[in-house]
């Protein structure tokens, strides 16, 4: 496994900046690559706007989330997602936001992202539940290893072309 991080991954927009450094560098590492996990902003409180005032609640939100890859990637994932009792849009995203917009096409991914609070002032450790965290850790380490019993070759899906 390797895990790595960005600095300032909103900000600059450069070729060499951030997360784009690594999908124009880190070429070799793709082809050995079965699965991207986006692991930011993986949970907060759900939070509803009543009259001009946003209110918490005691249950994690709803998460956009994306699957790129194989038929057989997209079953895992759903089913774990489901498995795990994840709260997710209706949809997927088209395209994923966050760090794995940029290196999606690189190798198969997934990723579940809140939206609502982050990157205010209301990002606090109240915002953040620990069950939301404890759930996601939980189902990015089953989708891992059930990803491990399956073959390279059947996580790829078409490749994706980019605008």
């Amino acid at each position: 496994m390797t895990f790595f991080t960005t600095s300032a991954h909103h900000s600059p927009s450069g070729p060499n900046a951030s997360i784009r450094w690594i999908h124009n560098n880190m070429k070799p590492m793709w082809s050995k690559t079965a699965l991207l996990v986006n692991c930011e902003h993986t949970a907060q409180v759900a939070t509803f706007l009543v009259g001009e005032t946003l209110y918490g609640s005691n249950q994690v939100s709803a998460r956009r989330w994306f699957v790129g890859g194989s038929d057989q990637l997209k079953t895992i994932v759903m089913k774990n997602f489901k498995d795990y009792g994840m709260a997710l849009f209706s949809r997927p995203e088209p395209r994923p936001g966050g760090e794995l917009g940029q290196v999606f096409t690189d190798a198969p991914s997934f990723h579940i992202i809140d939206q609502i609070v982050y990157h205010t002032d209301m990002d606090t450790l109240n915002a953040v539940p620990a069950a939301g965290l404890e759930q996601s850790a939980h189902v990015f380490a089953k989708i891992i290893d059930d990803v491990n019993k399956v073959e390279m070759s059947a996580l790829l899906g078409a490749p994706v072309t980019t605008r």
